[in-house]
């Protein structure tokens, strides 16, 4: 009987605990984030924190009947969390999937914290922080270990060379510095989303000493950023760069706009997927080539960009349509690209100048090399549900979720256009931002269904 008692006892003690500090889950899952960004250095430590994870979204579920929150991205989530455990299963390289799959756990249980957490300011600008340290840490981390490139752009070389630089090799990376295209796309990220909340900080009602210190670190940090990601001197940095500036102006000055404008990202992405199956299908490389002028013209895309970088990168390309089509449904596996894709289709021209190609530098081209064409439509549709998101939400009274909502979509803008030059892969360290970005545009958007008032939110 006494048993009996005191397991009740400490059911209850578990329900209460559960519903009270579930809105807390996402710090759970970021002081387990070291054990599931880097996997294989801790692997018994790692396994635990998956099985602390794996009861603590069960006993949510037990206690409260939900077993996930309520997103506007759940249905896209089950269709994209599908082709992961697919592009898991049929991968021959479990060394390297086992990694990205690690990552994508911690991303997804980023995005379901931020969705439970969402239910004040107060709750959003601790969320707000927690993002901006995190970029902060990648950031200045991959600034002290990249090589900054000294000869791409001549007249940045004087500046570059002085550039510091720790000769320190990080965990798990597959070269002995970090990628700068990588660490443009962490500041692609990070930049918009500080510029717009500086921006609308004139406009909240904290006026307290803590808040205004806090919007002037992040005001600080997204020059940082974007000074950080310009000198990368990645094409694709460039792009998004441009890209994520246009996208604040629009939102900005909303009532100049025609409604075609403010579709533009929409109409941008729908475009983009119709691309991509299109070079999917296509297989003479020549006539595509001479279409698009990368070989004819002086104002052509590869006399901007480089002729030499240009031709190695369509090649690239081309050997990532081939390997879609090899497997259309579901991918060669997550993080395989760089074993497989050379043994399936082999390419002198690619081997003169790398002995292993790590992605396909293309954004949509390697979602879909790792999750098939079925991965890439819910990839399309989780970024698309975002920018729809941020719409609607920049049109909030609140400035507070008004600037989440435009910092977001901006930054959502800002990498895909970079990833038409470079790849952010699914389940790469960088891409826990991208996750943790789409959980605060799903909390902005959960807050009515919490019963969060509209006094309330202006309070």
């Amino acid at each position: 009987m006494l048993q009996l008692v005191l397991f009740a006892t400490i059911g209850v003690g578990m329900k209460s605990l559960l519903l009270r500090y579930h809105r807390y889950e996402w710090l759970v899952v970021l002081g387990l984030s070291p054990l599931l960004v880097f996997p294989t250095l801790a692997q018994t430590a790692t396994m635990g924190a998956l099985v602390l994870l794996l009861l603590l979204w069960v006993g949510r579920w037990i206690l409260t009947g939900m077993a996930w929150p309520l997103t506007p991205f759940n249905g896209v989530l089950l269709v994209l969390a599908t082709s992961i455990v697919v592009g898991g299963l049929v991968s021959s390289h479990p060394d390297l999937t086992l990694r990205k799959i690690s990552n994508l756990i911690l991303g997804l249980a980023l995005l379901r914290g931020m969705a439970l957490a969402a239910r004040n300011r107060r709750d959003i600008i601790i969320a707000i922080t927690g993002f901006m340290l995190i970029s902060a840490a990648f950031i200045t981390v991959g600034a002290l270990t990249t090589s900054w490139p000294a000869h791409k752009t001549p007249w940045l070389a004087p500046i570059v060379r002085h550039f510091p630089r720790l000769r320190t090799r990080l965990p798990e990376l597959a070269t002995s510095f970090v990628n700068p295209n990588q660490l443009a796309a962490v500041g692609l990220l990070s930049f918009p989303l500080a510029f717009a909340l500086v921006r609308e900080h004139p406009r909240m009602k904290q006026r307290g000493r803590y808040i205004q210190g806090l919007f002037v670190m992040i005001g600080t940090f997204g020059v940082f950023a974007l000074l950080v990601t310009f000198f990368t001197q990645s094409r694709g940095g460039w792009m998004g760069i441009f890209g994520a500036l246009v996208s604040l102006a629009l939102f900005w000055r909303r009532d100049t706009c025609n409604r075609w404008v403010k579709a533009l990202p929409i109409i941008l992405l729908l475009f983009l997927f119709g691309v991509v199956m299109m070079a999917i299908m296509q297989t003479d490389l020549q006539e595509w080539k001479t279409v698009l002028a990368f070989q004819d013209s002086e104002g052509s895309i590869a006399s901007l960009i480089g002729r030499s970088n240009m031709a190695w990168r369509w090649e690239v390309w081309y050997q990532a349509m081939k390997v879609v089509r090899y497997a259309p449904w579901t991918g060669i596996g997550l993080g395989a690209y760089r074993r497989v894709a050379q043994q399936l289709f082999p390419s002198d021209y690619l081997a003169k100048y790398h002995s292993v190609i790590y992605d396909s530098h293309q954004i949509f081209f390697q979602a879909a090399v790792d999750l098939g064409v079925p991965g890439l439509i819910a990839y399309l549709a989780l970024v698309g549900s975002g920018i729809a998101i941020g719409f609607r939400m920049s049109k909030h009274h609140d400035p507070l979720v008004r600037s989440i909502a435009v910092g977001g979509t901006g930054s959502l803008v800002a990498l895909h256009l970079y990833g038409l030059l470079n790849a952010m892969a699914p389940g790469s360290k960088p891409g826990l931002l991208f996750w943790y970005l789409l959980g605060l545009l799903a909390g902005i958007a959960n807050m009515g269904y919490w019963g969060e008032s509209d006094k309330r939110l202006s309070s």
